[in-house]
């Protein structure tokens, strides 16, 4: 199922490249979080991550474009707790880290040099997720650390993920060839992480990101675009 949904998506990317699109390329930020059931940790911090790709805008008309993209997105989330047993001071952590290939598409309206977005993703896990746990154990002399990984944690969580895309961004002219924009989007996700029994609660959360990120876009062609639709306009 992974390798067909894959080619399928090569596929999709091969033939939207080939369009009449401008190119752009992407790096940027991640504060990532997991929403759900987390009532056994009294503390939760997102994971910053990187996030970076290539996209591509295919113009509708002179102000509205459909964005394709491809993204390497560092996610997951930080769950702490603290607490006292017999004497002595607990603090214990679960660390997830889980990496996806995004492929959002949105609707891409500007407004002069602002743009807004709406549309959703598909996110692919391509085998690179891991759980940490840490526990830290104070006593009046010292600190014992334990720490290690839940095994089952990436061979039991979904391999992919769908959610929406809010984006907010502004894009002005560099030259004749490009344009850079920045970029804020909100991505709820509509997937929880973990299939099957759920050892933990945390586990069957779902993701929230918030990334920041900037870019060129190469608008080379861009011009030649306007030109042919003003010429249709006159007509």
């Amino acid at each position: 199922m992974k390798k067909f949904l894959f080619a399928l998506i090569g596929i999709f990317i091969g033939f939207v490249a080939n369009s009449q699109s401008f190119t752009g390329f992407v790096v940027g930020s991640n504060m990532a979080l997991l929403t759900g059931d987390s009532t056994d940790m009294n503390m939760k911090s997102p994971r910053f991550g990187l996030y970076t790709g290539v996209m591509w805008d295919i113009p509708m008309d002179l102000s509205t474009y459909i964005q394709v993209g491809v993204y390497y997105s560092q996610q997951g989330a930080i769950y702490k707790s603290e607490y006292y047993y017999q004497g002595l001071f607990y603090r214990d952590s679960k660390i997830f880290h889980v990496n996806y290939i995004h492929i959002p598409v949105v609707w891409k309206q500007r407004w002069d040099w602002i743009y807004t977005e709406l549309g959703g993703y598909v996110g692919i896990v391509p085998g690179t997720a891991k759980a940490l746990w840490r526990e830290e154990i104070y006593n009046a002399e010292d600190v014992d650390t334990l720490q290690g990984y839940y095994p089952s944690f990436p061979r039991n969580i979904v391999f992919y993920d769908v959610g929406a895309v809010l984006g907010l961004g502004i894009q002005f002219k560099v030259n004749e060839t490009f344009d850079m924009f920045f970029n804020l989007r909100f991505k709820p996700g509509l997937i929880k992480l973990y299939k099957g029994y759920v050892p933990y609660p945390e586990f069957a959360s779902k993701n929230m990101v918030f990334t920041l990120s900037t870019g060129i876009i190469n608008i080379g062609r861009a011009a030649r675009h306007r030109k042919y639709i003003r010429k249709l306009k006159r007509r």
